[in-house]
Formats: structure tokens, C-alpha cells, sequence
């Protein structure tokens, strides 16, 4: 049996209890306003997730932006409810994945460093890198706590979401691929125990609302947080 002293990871279980799967949380009527501002105002470049920024709904369409602020806080609601964690939303985007696109196994606010095979996760898993040596360290937002996947669509083949997997010892602790479909919620901590990565989207093109969440109040976005949170 491997050992990696250096980092105590709780067991599967405990990590599998705090990645939340809700079915039909995003009403499916909302599901279809979303996609339709995407299709109208979103790009379908084959090479990003084409996000559309969620504020931007603002002006654009009043009635659905305070709809999509409602959802945004009955997530606020259930972070606090299930983490005992004050957070508020940093970043929510509208995207649409197509073509071959897929977003590589990562982790939403640190990163693995090995000093002998970099920090790349996905060359990480295929070097089988067992270094006892390796780092966690912040990324580029190491601010966020939690990350939440809106889906809103069914009219696509692939873009699954898998966690786990990640490389070294956050390899083998546990897998779980979820089939996305349109209204579910997927919750889950931002950091490096839910490594995750999509699948390719083999057909048509999968729409999410991707939001993220941080304890840091001067990174909230103002106009997705309800005045008594600021």
C-alpha cells in the first residue's frame, strides 16, 4: 500500500459527501430562456466554453437576470447550509461547449507541483508521477471555495463531468462520472480532493451556468449579491 505522509486525505466517502448532485434544480423553463440568450448572444467557437458573462443579462433581459440572482442565492443558501460557510458568488457565467472541446482534469483554486514533472495534472497522471515531494499550491483563483455546474440543456451527446482521478496521490482515492442533464446542480469545494474534467462533446452543444463562490467579500460581484450581503 502506498504511502503519502505528507498529506492525510480523508476517505472517499467523506469526499463524495460533500459533492452535491441535485436533479431539476434549475426550473426547466429557465433552462430554455438561458440557452436561448446563449444561442442569440453567445459565441460558438470550438476552441473555449464561450462564456457569456451572467451581469451582462442585466440590461438585456431584467425579468431573467433577478430570476438567475434568486438561483445564485438559493446556492449561497445551500453552500451555508451544508459547509457552515458564509460565501457569495464571484463569477457566474452563461457557456456553451461544442465540437471537441473539453476542459482538462484541474482542480478551481490550487494546483499539484512535482520539482520533476511540473504541475501540468493531466501529464502528471500520464508520467504516473508517485514523487512524495509534490506541492499543493494556489492558482490564478485560489479565492474560490466552491464550485457549482448549472446544466441546462439535453439536445447534446457527451460533455460528462468526471472528479477524481487526480494525479499523484489524489489518483486514486476515487472516481465518479455524472451524465449531465438539463436542470441539474453539481456543488462541490473548489480544491485539489475534486480534480475534475469534461468529456468531449461528441454532439450538438452542452449549455451550463458555471459560478463560483468565495468567502472573500471584497471578490463578490456586486450585482449577483443581495444588498443586506454587501
Amino acid at each position: 500500500m502506498e504511502k503519502f505522509v505528507r498529506f492525510q486525505l480523508p476517505p472517499a466517502e467523506k469526499i463524495l459527501r460533500d459533492l452535491i448532485v441535485l436533479d431539476g434544480f434549475v426550473p426547466e423553463q429557465v433552462c430554455n430562456e438561458l440557452v436561448a440568450v446563449h444561442q442569440r448572444f453567445g459565441s460558438a467557437n470550438q476552441h473555449s466554453d464561450n462564456g457569456f458573462y451572467v451581469p451582462n443579462l442585466k440590461h438585456l433581459y431584467p425579468a431573467l437576470f433577478w430570476t438567475v440572482r434568486a438561483i445564485i442565492h438559493t446556492v449561497v443558501c445551500l453552500i451555508q447550509q451544508h459547509f457552515a460557510e458564509a460565501v457569495g458568488c464571484d463569477l457566474a457565467l452563461l457557456c456553451g461547449i461544442t465540437g471537441a472541446f473539453r476542459h482538462t482534469l484541474h482542480a478551481d483554486n490550487s494546483y499539484v507541483f512535482c520539482p520533476r514533472h511540473g504541475n501540468n495534472a493531466e501529464e502528471l497522471r500520464m508520467l504516473q508521477c508517485r514523487c512524495e515531494d509534490i506541492e499543493i499550491r494556489p492558482n490564478h483563483t485560489f479565492w474560490r471555495r466552491y464550485s457549482v455546474l448549472m446544466y441546462l440543456d439535453d439536445d447534446h451527446e457527451g460533455g460528462d463531468i468526471v472528479f477524481g482521478e487526480g494525479p499523484n496521490v489524489f489518483g486514486a482515492i476515487y472516481r465518479k462520472e455524472i451524465v449531465v442533464t438539463r436542470g441539474l446542480l453539481v456543488l462541490s469545494p473548489s480544491n485539489e480532493l475534486y480534480h475534475h474534467r469534461t468529456t468531449p462533446v461528441e454532439r450538438g452543444t452542452r449549455y451550463s451556468l458555471n459560478t463560483w463562490f468565495t468567502a472573500d467579500a471584497d471578490r463578490f460581484c456586486e450585482s449577483l449579491i443581495p444588498a443586506t450581503y454587501l
